[in-house]
């Protein structure tokens, strides 16, 4: 990601929750940065397969995970897809999990060039 790029990341929030522990923050990123591609994985198959309560289910671990790093654009639409589920002919949920899906290809690479 080049300098001038935007932050989808605000670790300020997590840093504060922690105690300012770099150790505790490096901890959790690094969980996140394990964890999350398998929820969106699975965001993304069961989005396909229409099985709307995993996608529910996925969608709301996702978003307090993205919320904890600060990645407040990116929970929004994750809350988004949440609410979706329940009426999912009413809303494009598919362009949502892409959209989550690319902006966590630049988060991951932030936090990993944030991680201390």
């Amino acid at each position: 990601m080049s300098n001038n790029a935007i932050a989808l990341t605000d670790l300020n929030y997590l840093k504060t929750t922690c105690g300012g522990s770099e150790e505790m923050v490096n901890q959790i990123v690094n969980m996140f940065l394990e964890s999350t591609p398998e929820l969106i994985s699975e965001m993304k198959t069961s989005l396909a397969e229409e099985n709307w309560e995993v996608l529910k289910r996925n969608a709301h671990k996702a978003k307090s995970s993205f919320l904890m790093i600060g990645a407040k654009i990116t929970g929004k639409k994750l809350e988004r897809i949440e609410l979706g589920t329940e009426n999912p002919t009413q809303t494009d949920l598919g362009d949502l999990v892409a959209e989550v899906e690319n902006e966590s290809d630049y988060i991951f690479k932030e936090l990993k060039n944030a991680l201390i």
